[in-house]
């Protein structure tokens, strides 16, 4: 396993902001959240169905940066184009 991390952090920052640059000038909005209540609502609102247990809110502990989830959002209709949710959880040996 690379345990050097990430090789250009500058970089992949710079190309994150550019893309998020070219999605508004294509009409789109991106949402990064770690209010996973949240993103129950904007599942059911979308995809008319509720988070798994593994970024329920309710369920899992979700707290201390431990998962954020994304949104794509068409500016002009204000329709859900896109979720993904991410969950940050630490390996360690007491497993």
């Amino acid at each position: 396993m690379n345990k050097a991390g990430l090789p250009n952090p500058l970089g992949a920052a710079r190309m994150c902001c550019l893309l998020e640059d070219e999605l508004a000038e294509l009409g789109f909005s991106l949402l990064v959240s770690e209010d996973m209540a949240a993103l129950h609502e904007a599942k059911k609102l979308s995809r008319h169905s509720v988070v798994g247990p593994m970024h329920d809110h309710k369920v899992a502990v979700l707290d201390e940066g431990r998962a954020y989830w994304m949104q794509l959002t068409e500016v002009e209709t204000g329709n859900i184009i896109g979720i993904q949710a991410y969950r940050c959880d630490r390996v360690d040996t007491h497993l």
